[in-house]
């Protein structure tokens, strides 16, 4: 799980997972990150049909619903959905731009909140993808293209510049990451 690196900042990170059971993610996130993680399981009981324990639900993807699953902790959050293509495929796309807007402009009480949504854009069209990439603080398109998976990873700073870097996904499930463009070095 590649999203795990914004919790080396010493953040709170929530993850809103409805891409993989919880086992599944906590066997993939180092142990050194797992006490500033917290998962919120989207996956294992979407539907409530078992009552032995609770699993989100639509009813749980709103502000108010993330807000509490949230809380309000001391520092910076990150709230990661993955996947919004899950929720793309059950909530109006007029629904899920306002909640991108919501959350990404939501503050914790010490710190900024930043949001994080992963989709996979060969389920949406074109312009499905451009509104909300718009909304969101960050995306990350995973792309298959070959023999070379990538990630597409773009940011939009509070300044309104967007950042984009591309990370190159091996086959074997590690990650390489693109060398840095080389600056000419200029002699004094």
């Amino acid at each position: 799980m590649h999203f795990t690196l914004v919790s080396y900042r010493a953040e709170r990170v929530h993850v809103f997972g409805f891409e993989v059971p919880e086992e599944e993610y906590w066997a993939a996130v180092p142990l050194e990150l797992s006490s500033s993680l917290t998962f919120h399981d989207g996956f294992s009981n979407p539907l409530n049909w078992e009552k032995s324990f609770h699993s989100l639900t639509l009813r749980d993807i709103s502000v108010q619903g993330i807000r509490e699953q949230v809380g309000n902790p001391a520092g910076p959050v990150t709230i990661v959905l993955d996947s919004l293509s899950w929720i793309l495929a059950r909530c109006p796309l007029f629904y899920v731009c306002h909640l991108l807007q919501e959350l990404s402009g939501q503050q914790s009480e010490q710190g900024d909140a930043h949001l994080v949504a992963l989709l996979h854009a060969d389920l949406h069209d074109p312009g499905e993808l451009r509104s909300v990439s718009l909304l969101a603080d960050s995306v990350i398109n995973l792309t298959d293209v070959g023999e070379n998976p990538k990630a597409v990873i773009t940011h939009r700073r509070k300044s309104g510049k967007v950042v984009t870097h591309v990370r190159n996904l091996p086959r074997d499930g590690t990650e390489t990451q693109n060398p840095p463009p080389r600056r000419p070095h200029r002699a004094p």
